[in-house]
């Protein structure tokens, strides 16, 4: 019993040395925790339903005894909060009532999943928590969160629960709000206090290497949850709610390639606003949450058409509400520019700079203006900037903040992006001379492993014969530099070992998938498992697809495996995709459809960017129709496309269909039924084309070519006349520039009149031919 009025009632009470079955301490004690009372030892002490039970043998038989618990019940204030944690984020935001609930100082995950697993069922779905449960709520929240976690499954498994259970408890503050029962325990100032800091830990959870988008969405879910039920209560906690948003706009920064990624950072932004407008309308919004979302904008420019405008956007209304922008809001700005792939862009970040005195201060916006002109493809503006620097720095004899090693790393860099000839000479160039300051007392100017990967990726793209060059450099510089440091530091050995595997990848020679997986298992050996990652295996499977080598498909279903079962790496969909593309090639459509169905079902339970997408379905179509000429396989196809287009049409644009999807389509109608069955494939295009453009493109030139190659080799009487009306349509196409008719279109048109047979079959394919040779896509030699 938990009445401040009366003394609490034990269920059982224990002898010192009293033996009994195990399995019924475990019952008498699971009873006395769904009741919410106590436990009471040989010394009469009450202990709560937190104790701990030792299990142990004595003689034959087996005996238990009731440890003395750190979990302390004072009868008076039930409700206990957490000790504070040392690795929280924000101190200050810790409970601070007198009363402390503690937990063993370590706990492995195990032991917390034990603990989870003897819990009633029910132990938190009642509709009204009494405050026994809410004791039960902390103390597991405070086991959770004292656990160390030794994998990324086990972080991940921690802040799952840790998310849950934050959930269940403010879903009871929302409704005992609603009820409008004040003196509710769990509405109470320390109740609050408590969830605000398991609130804020659990956010912080979420930050491990490896998590993925659905994880942070976990948590974005959670926050706004806060906002809404629990947040009213307490406006003081602005500043917790700021630091929240900072920490979630931080983990979105690493999913910018991912389209939902900047979707859901503005939908939070808003959410944001909003909030603040309601708690402190006096004030401007915090500077910091301001500079976070726009860091994550200014990455998501390069993978978003609209995404400059849109940084802009915000930049306005960053403004227009009094935020005065600092260094690193102005280095955001810099940045967008400087990615949008905008041939402009290296000017633009010049003027920008040289507008604002912040930015003019800044090193940190002189090294992106300098990235900027490398990414324009001036790199040699870049270096003259970087140069005129140190000129001014010798001449006035200053330290000045504008010029330092980054400055020198954003020159490397630019000239590694440029791709021009003299890239490699210029970047080796800049290495020596950071030696040489670093010889000459500039301690903080050092060749560090960021600089050695620039330089590596300047080799890397010398051309086909890039890979000798990048592995005989890689070898010298992890010759000149420790393994160890390379390894504990960022990953910069994966960085630069998956440079020199992916520089294998396009170099032209036979041995060179062999070499990319040499150079993946070195690095599997001399590596920390925890550093891995799936570009490494992606690369090395394209190796082998991109030769057609005839183990492709053997060695990406190994690497698969591998990856996940010996090295802890979880594939990507660009790995699966990699794996199908070998099977594709080979025609292994039994081997391909397993692979789809282990998509499928990986999306569902654990990862749904794990999900086919466009890609995926076009490698099986690739393969059934290259490789099967039979009613089977145009059955199949058929069945795939639907599939596609009933998924993108309820909402999915993972798996829209795209005009390679339909001239595969095309093709394996083609070859197992009919030109004319063939001909339907397109006429359907073309209808949901005009439907509604936006759910799918217009019919291209590959679609019409491979209708045309399905007419030229159909041997039907009509198929001249069949081939020679697509080319008539593509020709009012071209004047539209939709579809032009190219080299191919005239080969199947000809070959469709020669194989005809009749009597103006050489009139009309020398037509065409002349035809050809006018619009410039052959030469009359030709």
């Amino acid at each position: 019993s938990t009445s401040t009025n009366e003394p609490t009632q034990p269920i059982t009470t224990l002898p010192k040395n009293n033996s009994m079955n195990a399995s019924k301490a475990l019952n008498e004690l699971r009873r006395g925790l769904s009741h919410g009372r106590a436990l009471v030892t040989s010394r009469g002490a009450a202990r709560p339903f937190g104790c701990q039970i030792c299990v142990r043998a004595a003689s034959q038989n087996l005996s238990f005894r009731i440890v003395s618990s750190s979990l302390t019940m004072d009868t008076r204030r039930p409700l206990a909060t957490a000790a504070k944690h040392q690795d929280s984020p924000y101190p200050e935001s810790e409970p601070q009532n007198t009363q402390s609930l503690s937990v063993p100082s370590k706990l492995n995950v195990r032991a917390v999943r034990r603990r989870m697993v003897a819990l009633p069922s029910d132990a938190f779905s009642a509709a009204k928590w009494s405050e026994s449960e809410l004791l039960l709520m902390q103390h597991t929240l405070a086991s959770w969160m004292a656990c160390e976690p030794r994998t990324i499954g086990e972080r991940r498994e921690r802040a799952e629960w840790c998310t849950k259970l934050v959930a269940k408890w403010i879903e009871q503050v929302g409704k005992q709000r609603e009820e409008g029962d004040t003196h509710a325990m769990i509405l109470s100032h320390a109740s609050l206090d408590s969830l605000k800091h398991y609130w804020i830990r659990t956010i912080h959870l979420w930050k491990f290497d490896g998590v993925q988008l659905d994880d942070i969405i976990k948590a974005v879910d959670t926050t706004l949850l806060f906002l809404q039920s629990a947040l009213p209560l307490m406006p003081e906690a602005s500043k917790q709610v700021d630091k929240s948003f900072t920490t979630l706009f931080t983990m979105l920064a690493y999913h910018t390639r991912e389209r939902v990624a900047w979707t859901v950072a503005e939908d939070l932004l808003e959410q944001w606003l909003h909030q603040h407008q309601q708690l402190s309308s006096n004030e401007k919004p915090d500077l910091i949450v301001w500079t976070s979302f726009l860091t994550l904008a200014a990455k998501c420019t390069p993978f978003s058409s609209s995404g400059l405008a849109r940084f802009e956007k915000h930049w306005h209304h960053m403004i227009s509400m009094g935020t005065e922008p600092d260094e690193v809001a102005y280095a955001a700005l810099l940045l967008a520019w400087a990615r949008s792939g905008r041939k402009d862009a290296g000017q633009r970040v010049q003027a920008l700079l040289e507008a604002s005195e912040v930015a003019r201060a800044s090193s940190l916006c002189y090294n992106i203006s300098i990235e900027a002109w490398g990414r324009s493809g001036e790199p040699d503006r870049g270096e003259e900037q970087l140069w005129k620097i140190m000129q001014i720095q010798q001449e006035q004899s200053t330290t000045s903040k504008a010029i330092d090693y980054s400055s020198f790393l954003a020159a490397i860099r630019g000239w590694s992006f440029s791709g021009r000839a003299e890239a490699i000479e210029r970047a080796e160039r800049l290495v020596d001379w950071m030696q040489k300051l670093h010889d000459t007392g500039h301690t903080n100017m050092k060749p560090d492993g960021h600089v050695y990967s620039a330089a590596l990726l300047a080799w890397s793209k010398a051309g086909p014969e890039a890979g000798p060059k990048v592995e005989r450099l890689l070898r010298q510089m992890t010759a000149a530099t420790e393994i160890a440091s390379l390894d504990s530091h960022g990953a910069l050995l994966i960085d630069m070992y998956e440079i020199a595997i992916k520089a294998w990848a396009f170099t032209k020679d036979d041995e060179s998938p062999a070499r990319a997986l040499a150079l993946l298992n070195e690095l599997r050996v001399m590596s920390s498992k925890e550093h891995l990652r799936s570009s490494l295996y992606d690369s090395v499977i394209k190796a082998y697809t991109m030769k057609r080598h005839p183990d492709s498909s053997e060695i990406g279903l190994s690497l698969l495996r591998q990856m996940e079962e010996e090295d802890g790496v979880k594939p990507s969909v660009k790995t699966y995709n990699t794996v199908m593309r070998a099977l594709g090639q080979q025609g292994l459509t039994t081997e391909a459809e397993f692979l789809l169905e282990e998509m499928k079902v990986e999306g569902v339970t654990n990862d749904s960017n794990i999900s086919p997408d466009t890609i995926t379905y076009g490698s099986l179509l690739y393969a059934y129709a290259n490789f099967e000429n039979t009613p089977h396989a145009e059955k199949r196809c058929r069945e795939l496309v639907q599939e596609m287009e009933d998924a993108f049409d309820a909402g999915n644009d993972r798996a829209i269909p795209d005009n390679f999807t339909y001239s595969m389509l095309i093709r394996a109608i083609a070859r197992a039924s009919s030109a004319d069955a063939a001909s339907e494939v397109l006429v359907h295009v073309s209808d949901r084309h005009r439907v509604d453009p936006q759910i799918a493109a217009a019919a291209d030139t590959s679609m019409y070519n491979a209708v045309l190659g399905a007419w030229a080799f159909s041997g039907e009487g009509v198929a001249p006349q069949r081939a020679q009306s697509l080319l008539n349509q593509m020709k009012v196409n071209a004047k539209r520039e939709e579809s032009p008719p190219d080299r191919v279109s005239y080969k199947y048109g000809i070959l469709a009149w020669v194989r005809s047979g009749r009597q103006t079959a050489a009139d009309n394919a020398r037509k065409l031919c002349e035809e050809l040779v006018e619009s410039g896509l052959a030469s009359p030699d030709e």
